[in-house]
């Protein structure tokens, strides 16, 4: 899962209260998981990637990928999202930014997270691809393959880099809307899965904080700040908050 060893042994030598009560010495495990890894990639790194995303289908209906394999049988491009990346995605995919500028893995394919900002301003991730090159036609089959796993809901706005092939692809697929060391595609897929893990910790943490307090008023609009405070997350309300206390005379005509 992406855990470094010195870690895991460190869990399992306060777990057992000593390093005589572990079982295993560090070497054993380092030989353990140097079989366990040699064991996955048996089949090829394409396949057990694939075998993943298969296994993640059939525990969550909602979990979508799709992929595409080269004549050869390699692994041409791969698209994947979990079920809560497409619900954030509802919530929060006005704007969508994304590039491939990381090259992650040790084929040096392209990695392309998307990813948006959620109610607390944070980053949240829509859903992310592999892929074995970066033609235009590449770009149009990741777009119409994120835009197939969104219900074909289009951004409102994209923020990309200036790759001219992605350019192309954003205005045929989303017409009108204005480094790691190497690794192996299973490594990277653990590694995305920790990174979605430590956002999703921190969204929670910022959702607790939120229903638990509420911001004080500063500001002469101490009505406008209370209404504001019972419909915005903190991180939103104090950019408001900002805002209205650089504004200078105004008037409260009607009150709902």
């Amino acid at each position: 899962m992406g855990v470094r060893k010195h870690l895991i042994m460190r869990s399992f030598i306060a777990k057992s209260g000593s390093f005589a009560g572990v079982g295993f010495t560090r070497k054993d495990m380092y030989n353990m998981c140097s079989r366990e890894r040699r064991r996955l990639l048996f089949d090829g790194d394409a396949t057990i990637a694939i075998r993943i995303m298969e296994n993640r289908k059939k525990r969550d209906p909602e979990f979508f990928y799709e992929y595409d394999l080269e004549k050869e049988g390699r692994l041409k491009h791969m698209f994947w999202c979990d079920c809560q990346s497409r619900r954030d995605y509802q919530d929060y995919g006005d704007v969508l930014v994304f590039d491939s500028t990381y090259k992650m893995n040790k084929y040096k394919m392209p990695f392309v997270p998307f990813v948006g900002l959620n109610n607390h301003r944070r980053t949240t991730v829509f859903g992310c691809a592999i892929l074995s090159s970066e033609t235009e036609e590449t770009y149009v089959w990741l777009l119409k393959t994120f835009l197939k796993a969104m219900c074909q809901e289009n951004p409102k706005a994209v923020i990309t880099d200036p790759d001219a092939a992605m350019i192309n692809a954003i205005s045929e697929l989303f017409s009108g809307v204005s480094h790691y060391g190497e690794m192996t595609i299973v490594d990277m897929i653990m590694h995305y899965d920790n990174a979605i893990v430590r956002l999703r910790e921190n969204e929670a943490h910022d959702d607790c904080t939120a229903s638990q307090t509420t911001p004080v008023p500063i500001t002469n609009f101490r009505e406008l700040e209370v209404g504001d405070a019972n419909v915005f997350t903190s991180a939103v309300f104090y950019i408001l908050q900002n805002e209205l206390s650089n504004i200078g005379g105004i008037e409260i005509l009607e009150r709902m």
